[in-house]
């Protein structure tokens, strides 16, 4: 159900998985985020599944859209690829020794490209403007059978590169990142790299070629339109920040129990008496083990630890929430462990979050709160 990505975990410093499911069962998603304990989570659905950020907020996990990305199509057997247009472009195949050529184009090419990882506040683009140069030379000769690449000239000029990966047994072939030289672009360079990379494939003898993009990444659509592709798929990418391991302070553990005296005090400070809380014969009537503890209680412990223990005093809450995902009796010892997987002292700001566990390990509260310190 989760893949976990070690290029990307290692690039920005904390666990990532990815995920791609046609039929999301959220419960058992987040299940398996859970056991995972994984930070971030990039998840891609049908695009029709757009209450799919509602429901894993509702199972606790918070979820960013971040974008759309659509797959086109080329099908052989309907459409044949064009010659170039350009008939001076000669196409190389990507070697180590194109490497810097290669990483200084992707750094002006892809310098204003907005995709999926920008949606997220927690990730930074200098981290996954470096990955793009890394995508593109995983893709040189010799590292990958599955992946291949070319840097493209005009005489001694360097115009673009391409790079793509196939499944030989489908027999689909895959244009993966194109850019082209800003110094180069126009004059139909970008539709010859995809005419090129799409013949490639159609000697090979493969059935189809597929690309992929945003949905508002208008211009290369059309290219793709005039060359024959058809859109076939949309998909909505999910970024789940569950932040579940990575802490960047000290993580605050401690053992919580609430006590029958602190729910007649609240239930006397706050005036909620709902029986839930008061009588063990009406709990257990409506499925519970007996009386649970208020949830605010709970909170408040909360509230008391990062406004006197970490970050501690001039801590205001920006946003809280959580959701409690099995019920908290009183008189029994449960876990608590406050992370900080996001810092920036410099402005005051934290991100706290928040897991409630019984002794033998359930979860039953998952909470986040964005914090200020003042002072």
């Amino acid at each position: 159900m989760l893949t976990p990505s070690a290029v990307e975990s290692a690039r920005f410093g904390f666990k990532v998985h990815r995920a791609h499911h046609k039929d999301l069962d959220v419960r058992a998603f987040a299940q398996a985020v859970l056991a995972e304990q994984a930070d971030l989570v990039v998840l891609r659905v049908p695009a029709s599944e757009r209450e799919v950020a509602q429901r894993l907020a509702r199972a606790g996990l918070p979820a960013v859209v971040a974008d759309t990305l659509v797959y086109y199509t080329l099908d052989y057997s309907k459409h044949e690829p064009r010659a170039l247009r350009n008939k001076d472009l000669v196409f190389s195949v990507l070697r180590e020794e194109h490497r810097e050529v290669l990483e200084r184009s992707v750094g002006e090419i892809f310098a204003s490209y907005r995709n999926h990882y920008d949606a997220n506040l927690f990730l930074r683009r200098e981290d996954f403007m470096e990955g793009y140069k890394q995508w593109a030379m995983g893709h040189s000769e010799g590292l990958d059978p599955d992946k291949i690449a070319w840097v493209v000239h005009r005489g001694d000029q360097y115009v673009g590169f391409c790079t793509c990966s196939h499944d030989e047994e489908a027999g689909v072939g895959e244009g993966v990142l194109y850019g082209v030289d800003p110094n180069a672009s126009g004059g139909g360079v970008y539709g010859d790299m995809i005419r090129f990379t799409s013949q490639y494939y159609k000697e090979r003898g493969f059935k189809k070629m597929r690309v992929s993009t945003q949905v508002e990444n208008f211009a290369v659509q059309k290219v793709w339109a005039r060359e024959g592709f058809y859109m076939d798929e949309a998909l909505q990418t999910v970024h789940i920040n569950a932040f579940l391991s990575h802490s960047e302070l000290e993580p605050v553990q401690a053992t919580f129990r609430v006590s029958h005296q602190m729910i007649e005090r609240f239930g006397d400070v706050s005036g909620d008496r709902n029986s839930m809380h008061f009588d063990d014969a009406a709990a257990i009537a409506a499925g519970l083990e007996g009386r649970i503890a208020h949830g605010l209680i709970v909170q408040a412990e909360i509230s008391r630890i990062l406004g006197v223990v970490r970050p501690g005093p001039g801590t205001m809450f920006l946003w809280s929430g959580s959701t409690f995902l099995a019920p908290v009796y009183p008189e029994r010892d449960y876990a608590l462990r406050i992370a900080f997987p996001h810092v920036d002292k410099k402005r005051g700001i934290y991100k706290a979050v928040v897991t409630l566990r019984t002794a033998e390990g359930r979860l039953c509260l998952l909470g986040y709160s964005d914090l200020m310190r003042r002072g």
